[in-house]
């Protein structure tokens, strides 16, 4: 479903769970930022070995990623 939506679409950034990593990286274009999104401090290791930006989420929810996006924003600006 991901990838096929990923097909249709031309998105600037996608945020989306690390374990989707490869479906997303075989869609992803030039122009397209990946943002993953880790749910344990492995993932996030893991992550961290491709990608400069990882975020931390507590669940693979929408209300934790919006939680994960504010908090790196915030992080960000400081």
């Amino acid at each position: 479903e991901l990838s096929s939506e990923l097909q249709t679409g031309d998105y600037d950034v996608v945020i989306a769970p690390y374990s989707e990593h490869n479906a997303i990286e075989a869609n992803n274009t030039a122009t397209t930022t990946y943002l993953p999104v880790a749910l344990t401090s492995d993932e996030a290791a893991a992550a961290h070995q491709n990608y400069s930006k990882v975020m931390m989420a507590d669940k693979d929810d929408i209300k934790h990623y919006l939680k994960a996006i504010h908090k790196t924003l915030k992080d960000v600006s400081t």
